[in-house]
């Protein structure tokens, strides 16, 4: 028989009233945090240890849960074996009288305390300056572009626009370098110059009035790129758990996923030139952004991750680490055998073969693109049997719907009619302007030159005048060199657009999954809900057929308990869903859980709707 030693706030105390009922339960169960926790939760503490509780009562410390922890010595050998490592909450349902106080442990680590405490912030908590275990560097900043509908109005009227200010512009162009040529035979006719000067003021004037035109019919049909902050799943897990004093690992989340807060209002552009009303960063620093989902709990996120995953999450109380893993997730073989126990009588999980699995993400009604785009949204698998003696006493139903919390980012794949027409206009500008401009500026430079050395030959004869000997001198005015023509190609205003996120508005909703490159744009492969289905709930339609068996005072020692608190696996084809543990006289009971096809008349369907 084991021992079994008691600790309140590490002082070695008598066992509680009710010791010797101890059971330590293990639950493995699909969906659940696993958790080694203590069955009798209300222990009956009396004499010292009531003092105990009482003095850390009055020393104000009520609201914080007083360490626990409960040891076994084996038997066989002396070594000391850690049963329960938590701590007493006095804030839940305690029961004080006169000679006793009964109180619930929880252990450090477990579903208790994740519950306890991982619903007890959320992420804007953790970028607040009093925290920041968020900042600035977190964030990935997405690229986006507005989608409009294509106005072949409006795509006409830019294409006259756009031809006829190249067209004025070339003819400027053409006039200036016919006054250079005349200038470049005659340097000196002060006429040919103070043409020249009109001339590139008249070319100067006109390219600024063409790049302003072209920019405010850019931002009034188009919009250039701006950009919303987001954070990566695995970043958003990882400062949750740090805040919580865990370390974070995971086989299942994605490193290129992010989330894509929503956004219900967006400030107005600061950078922005012309007086147009744009809302929106044109920059990825022009006004402070948050890229962190708001309005849920670290506990509300991992529920969503889990129903994204079809996950669960393992927590490792002696290292301090918390795994998130689909929940089937099992790296560890079998390192315990059950016991060959008599037992005849067993269940069919029948309940859980579903005649339809409909996986479906959200939509939103302020970003249509999610609507008008609809494919890779949801995902639909229909079970039914492949021959059947009584068609009308099937019994085959149910639905399992998984709603996922988030909408899907779109993808941009190719420009829009009216993207393509500035495109095409704006290259055939720059072939124009930008031959024309490097022509003039070649022509004024070698003008400066022929200015420059007659302007030092000037100087030459003002210095040679001024000596003693010859004693006359003469002051003629300097002749003016031209400065050059700056021009810098319009044309990439329309690259490199496509493979950004599509945005119907600056603001959407509902938070939104992304797939994302290093420099935020989106990944050809995006999360879809045919995705979601053949990496993580395709194990709720293969192989999901399985017999339980409870199985009732298994020998089981401490021995055992070690081998199987951390790892469910009794055969290759056999799990247990759960176990309770007494080490007072070294029994068990369990839940088992082996796969068992009891049924291959099933086909399936399935069915990725385009939303036609």
């Amino acid at each position: 028989m084991n021992q079994l030693n008691f600790y309140l706030n590490n002082q070695k105390v008598n066992p509680p009233k009710n010791w010797r009922e101890l059971g330590i339960e293990c639950n493995f169960q699909d969906g659940e945090f696993k958790s080694s926790q203590v069955t009798i939760n209300d222990w009956d503490f009396v004499r010292e240890n009531i003092d105990l509780l009482q003095q850390w009562i009055f020393s104000g410390y009520i609201m914080e849960g007083m360490g626990f922890r409960i040891e076994a010595v084996r038997e066989s050998d002396g070594q000391v074996i850690p049963v329960l490592d938590g701590y007493i909450d006095l804030t839940d349902d305690a029961i004080f009288d006169e000679y006793s106080i009964q109180a619930k442990s929880k252990e450090k680590y477990s579903i208790d305390w994740i519950n306890d405490t991982a619903a007890g912030f959320g992420f804007d908590y953790l970028a607040s300056p009093e925290v920041g275990l968020i900042t600035d560097a977190d964030y990935i900043n997405i690229p986006y572009v507005i989608s409009a509908i294509p106005n072949y109005k409006e795509t006409a009227i830019a294409m006259v626009s756009l031809t006829f200010v190249g067209q004025s512009l070339y003819a400027a162009g053409r006039d200036l370098l016919a006054t250079l040529s005349a200038l470049a035979t005659d340097p000196l006719s002060y006429g040919q110059i103070f043409a020249l000067v009109v001339q590139i003021v008249k070319f100067v004037a006109m390219l600024v009035a063409m790049l302003l035109l072209i920019k405010q019919m850019f931002n009034l049909l188009i919009q250039p790129v701006k950009y919303h902050k987001a954070m990566k799943l695995r970043t958003l897990f990882e400062k949750g758990c740090q805040y919580l004093g865990l370390t974070f690992d995971s086989t299942v989340v994605p490193s290129d996923w992010v989330i894509l807060p929503k956004k219900f209002r967006v400030p107005p552009s600061t950078t922005n030139a012309y007086d147009f009303g744009m809302i929106g960063a044109l920059t990825t620093s022009e006004f402070p952004q948050f890229g962190y989902p708001k309005d849920m709990t670290f506990s509300d996120f991992i529920i969503k991750m889990k129903d994204l995953f079809n996950g669960k999450v393992l927590m490792n109380s002696s290292t301090g680490n918390m795994r998130f893993e689909r929940k089937d997730y099992s790296t560890i073989p079998p390192q315990y055998t059950l016991p060959p126990i008599m037992n005849t009588t067993y269940r069919l999980n029948t309940s859980e073969i579903y005649s339809n699995l409909f996986i479906e993400f959200q939509t939103d009604v302020m970003e249509s693109n999610t609507i008008t785009q609809y494919k890779g949204t949801s995902y639909q698998v229909l079970q039914s049997q492949i021959s059947s003696v009584n068609p009308q006493f099937k019994l085959l139903k149910g639905l399992k719907q998984v709603e996922l919390a988030y909408a899907l980012g779109k993808r941009k794949t190719e420009l829009t009619t009216v993207e393509k027409v500035f495109d095409f206009m704006l290259d055939a500008i720059d072939e124009l302007i930008v031959p024309t401009v490097q022509a003039i500026n070649f022509s004024i430079s070698v003008i400066n030159d022929i200015v420059d050395a007659i302007n030092n030959f000037i100087e030459f004869l003002e210095d040679l005048g001024d000596l003693p000997l010859i004693g006359f001198g003469f002051d003629y005015p300097e002749i003016p060199t031209i400065n050059p023509i700056e021009y810098t190609p319009i044309g990439s205003l329309i690259d490199n657009r496509v493979g950004m996120l599509m945005l119907e508005n600056d603001f959407f909703t509902q938070d939104k999954l992304l797939a994302v490159d290093d420099d935020g744009k989106l990944k050809v492969e995006q999360p879809t809900a045919k995705y979601v289905y053949e990496n993580f709930y395709i194990i709720e339609i293969i192989n999901n057929q399985w017999k339980l068996q409870d199985f009732d005072r298994i020998p089981f020692t401490l021995t055992d308990y070690l081998m199987v608190k951390d790892n469910p696996n009794a055969t290759d084809d056999m799990k247990l869903e759960s176990f309770i543990f007494n080490p007072w006289d070294e029994t068990a009971s369990a839940k088992t859980r082996k796969l068992y096809i009891y049924n291959e008349n099933l086909q399936r369907t399935y069915v990725e709707q385009s939303g036609e």
